[in-house]
């Protein structure tokens, strides 16, 4: 969350801590580890899978998302992260990172014929952090301002307040409590 934050861009992730799950669409955007996709199928080759709902603003004429849900594959052998050099593609902070650009709004650019190193290409590769192209990418999508957060820019137990064409805003991640736990532990 924090590479995405620093990017610049008046829309940042802050962290809540809920008993929200995903594939709710309530307006909560959840993480978590499920056995299954929010439609019930197989992940496949999917580590993760994030699910995107949208709604139409009468006043600004754009759609914007409502929900945004990340689910991992649970039956993977996680790990907490690796620096340097890809080992496993199931490293969670290089995913994470990957799934948190897909909940802002951004694709695969590698899937609409663009040859850039990006984090948000379709595979898992030795790219461990944000490249230019996806900078431009979520500049592209919320534009260029001061909203860069703080890593303890830190709420608890609020609802989501996402609102993109770059209008000031942020959106908080709802995470179970032990994944919020393991995760302060580790950074």
């Amino acid at each position: 969350m924090e590479q995405w934050n620093a990017v610049g861009t008046p829309l940042h992730f802050r962290v809540g801590i809920t008993a929200a799950q995903p594939c709710n669409n309530d307006g909560n955007n959840a993480t978590g580890w499920r056995i299954s996709t929010c439609g019930g199928n197989n992940f496949g080759d999917a580590l993760a899978i994030t699910t995107r709902n949208y709604r139409f603003n009468n006043d600004t004429g754009l759609w914007e998302i409502q929900d945004a849900d990340i689910i991992l594959d649970q039956s993977r052998p996680w790990v907490a992260s690796f620096a340097g050099p890809l080992s496993s593609v199931q490293d969670f902070r290089r995913v994470m990172v990957h799934e948190l650009g897909h909940m802002l709004g951004l694709e695969h650019p590698d899937e609409a014929g663009q040859d850039d190193d990006a984090i948000m290409n379709s595979s898992v590769s030795n790219i461990e952090t944000l490249q230019d192209d996806d900078r431009r990418g979520i500049i592209f999508l919320y534009g260029a301002g001061s909203g860069t957060a703080t890593s303890g820019n830190i709420a608890v137990n609020e609802s989501s307040g996402g609102s993109g064409g770059g209008v000031g805003g942020g959106i908080v991640l709802l995470l179970p409590l032990w994944l919020w736990r393991h995760m302060r532990r580790t950074s």
